[in-house]
């Protein structure tokens, strides 16, 4: 979750130095410069399992 709050920041900072803003802008208490949202939080562990047990599923058909 951590992990996905910090691309979701990066990116969003490194596109709005870029162009001057970024394709979302979060708004309310919980926003961080508008680039991420910690209410999300419970969102984001969900997708970050699901994107592990993707990972794993994938990693067995791995050639070696």
């Amino acid at each position: 979750m951590v992990i996905i709050w910090g691309i979701e920041y990066a990116s969003g900072l490194l596109l709005t130095n870029i162009f001057g803003a970024a394709p979302w802008f979060y708004t309310g208490p919980f926003a961080v410069d508008n680039l991420v949202r910690i209410d999300y939080a419970p969102a984001w562990f969900v997708a970050g399992l699901i994107f592990e047990r993707i990972h794993e599923t994938l990693d067995i058909y791995k050639i070696a």
